[in-house]
């Protein structure tokens, strides 16, 4: 019997790196902001939670648009703690499995399903595509990612986390002892390591020039969101 599944978007940030003056998740990218895509692409998940912080109104707003079935939580701390605070805020009362999926990460709707539907603990990873990516190191089998650290010169080769990783509830308690709560993400999932790399088509967008190649490559991938997977 498969373990419950949560997903948890986190929403809360500030976004200042990408200059818009808006959380992230806000952002218009190919006529509609980030979230918006999101939404869509997770439209079969029953247990999906959002996570709040700036402009946490305007996002509550623009979600109740698409989804009205989504349960809110607040990092009221949003602006001295990173993304692992605002998983951790969003897995509160988790039983089974939890994915995290930062709001400003987009994951080819397929893919995505297929992730969560692994069911298991696991990393999404993708090919370096980003300005400042976090490099997936890969065992010599290249099926689990055995460490994750930041990149100065990244490779062509380089294969990075796209942000995208699914959890237990259990593994995510473990990390709130270990004091890894406030920090990011990636901090949060290294006591887990290894997990098994699940390769996706995804884009994160954290600079300008991360969204124009992000927006570049919705433009190719964006009738895939038709189909409804």
């Amino acid at each position: 019997m498969s373990l419950p599944i949560s997903v948890v978007i986190s929403c809360a940030g500030i976004g200042q790196r990408l200059g818009l003056s808006k959380t992230k998740a806000l952002a218009h990218i190919y006529g509609r902001p980030i979230i918006a895509w999101q939404l869509d692409a997770l439209h079969w998940v029953k247990d999906l939670r959002i996570v709040i912080g700036y402009q946490a109104l305007d996002v509550i707003d623009c979600v109740k648009q698409i989804r009205k079935d989504v349960i809110f939580a607040i990092n009221h701390e949003y602006s001295q703690t990173g993304t692992a605070a605002s998983f951790i805020a969003g897995a509160l009362g988790a039983k089974g499995l939890v994915v995290s999926l930062d709001g400003d990460l987009l994951v080819d709707p397929h893919d995505l399903r297929n992730f969560i539907q692994k069911s298991s603990p696991s990393l999404g990873v993708v090919p370096y595509n980003t300005d400042e990516p976090l490099e997936a190191i890969l065992d010599d089998d290249g099926k689990e990612v055995v460490a994750i650290e930041k990149v100065v010169q990244p490779s062509p080769k380089t294969v990075e986390w796209s942000g995208l990783c699914q959890l237990t509830a259990d593994q995510i308690e473990l990390s709130k002892k270990l004091d890894c709560a406030r920090g990011h993400v990636y901090e949060l999932v290294k006591p887990h390591l290894p997990l098994p790399a699940v390769q996706v088509e995804a884009r994160e967008i954290d600079t300008p020039s991360d969204f124009e190649r992000a927006e570049e490559w919705l433009k190719s991938h964006s009738h895939k969101w038709d189909t409804k997977c």
